[in-house]
C-alpha cells in the first residue's frame, strides 16, 4: 500500500493574485523537503491546510491567512475525513514540528490523527525539528 506524505501548511505564502498551485503558494523549506522526500520513495504528497483541509500539490488555491484553532477542530476533522474517503487514502505519514517548537500545531496534529483513527487509516506522525534534515 502506497503511503501519502503529508505536512501542514505555512504562514508564509506567495501573495500572487488569483489561484496558484498549492506547492507554489507556500514558502516553506519544510514543505519542500517533505515533497522531495516523497518523490524519492514514490509516495504521494499532500499539504494539510488550515483553510482547505487536504490539498494535492497541484490543487490551485488563492492567497489566504488562516491558522487552525482548537475551536475549529471538530468540524475540521469531519472535513478532512470526507477528503480522506474521497481520495481513498489508506496510509498517512504526517511530518510535523514538535509542539515544543510550535504549540500552534496542536489542532493540526489532533485533526489529522483523529480523522485517520476514525476511518481506520494507518497513521504515523514523524516529529521533526528545524535542525533535522529528512
Amino acid at each position: 500500500m502506497k503511503a501519502v506524505f503529508v505536512t501542514y501548511c505555512s504562514r508564509d505564502k506567495r501573495k500572487d493574485e488569483g489561484d496558484i498551485f498549492a506547492i507554489e503558494r507556500y514558502i516553506s523549506n519544510r514543505i519542500m523537503k517533505v515533497y522531495e522526500a516523497s518523490k524519492l520513495v514514490l509516495a504521494d504528497f499532500m499539504i494539510l491546510s488550515g483553510e482547505f483541509g487536504l490539498l494535492d500539490k497541484s490543487d490551485k488555491i488563492p492567497y489566504y491567512d488562516h491558522l487552525l484553532v482548537m475551536e475549529e477542530v471538530e468540524d475540521y476533522i469531519k472535513k478532512v475525513s470526507e477528503q480522506l474517503m474521497e481520495k481513498n487514502i489508506k496510509k498517512i505519514i504526517f511530518f510535523t514540528e514538535t509542539l515544543e517548537n510550535d504549540p500552534n500545531l496542536k489542532p493540526y496534529q489532533i485533526s489529522i490523527s483523529r480523522a485517520c483513527k476514525n476511518l481506520n487509516i494507518e497513521f504515523m506522525m514523524l516529529k521533526m525539528s528545524s535542525e533535522i534534515n529528512i
